[in-house]
């Protein structure tokens, strides 16, 4: 893989993960409600909510990539579902979060967390179409897609402990009608490419 397609991989995932979605809606809630006691736990599950929803996507390219037609199917749903969530932020009619709550122990704020990042619903297709997308055929792809799970997980626990460090601030920014607008936007421009991107490695394998 060369520098510039990690760093595209980068710049990518990136801005996926700097979108305050649940997971970072949550992020920063729970800093705010609960202080620096809040900070181990939360960023535990952020990383192993990741960790899962990478590993099922790792899994399920482990089972089609071994038969071309599955690897299309793969890519044409992952690239439906993108399109899907990117085209609903567009219209700005993506669904509003209750972080609200507050949690009882350091358990649960760990358990609601890990749920909120492992079971978001973008993340599975998000990663199968990274994943699949940037690495080099003549090398040992397990090898790169390591180096590209990791980088995921190191911008993911960064931007998360950014969110918790200036949660205020963050809560404030992202709360205002013009930054939802270029986030909605932005996230929106982001999914549908991916989505486009994916469908057309799907329908480009068929011929």
């Amino acid at each position: 893989m060369s520098f510039g397609s990690w760093l595209t991989f980068v710049g990518f995932a990136g801005v996926a993960i700097m979108y305050p979605g649940p997971t970072m809606l949550t992020v920063i809630s729970y800093s705010l409600n609960q202080g620096r006691r809040s900070y181990a736990p939360v960023l535990l599950g952020v990383v192993l909510g990741d960790v899962t929803a990478l590993s099922i996507s790792v899994f399920i390219l482990g089972l089609v990539e071994s038969s071309p037609l599955w690897l299309r199917i793969a890519y044409f749903f992952s690239g439906i579902l993108l399109l899907y969530y990117g085209v609903i932020r567009l219209l700005g009619k993506a669904g509003k979060v209750d972080t609200s709550f507050q949690a009882r122990s350091k358990w649960k704020l760990f358990w609601s967390t890990y749920l909120v990042s492992g079971l978001n619903p973008k993340s599975i297709p998000l990663f199968c179409f990274l994943l699949g997308s940037y690495f080099v055929t003549n090398v040992d792809v397990s090898q790169q897609r390591l180096i590209l799970s990791l980088t995921f997980l190191a911008l993911s626990l960064s931007i998360a402990a950014l969110y918790m460090s200036f949660a205020a601030k963050a809560k404030q920014f992202t709360s205002t009608r013009h930054a939802k607008y270029a986030f909605q936007i932005a996230a929106g421009v982001l999914l549908s490419t991916a989505g486009v991107w994916a469908l057309r490695t799907a329908l480009s394998q068929c011929y």
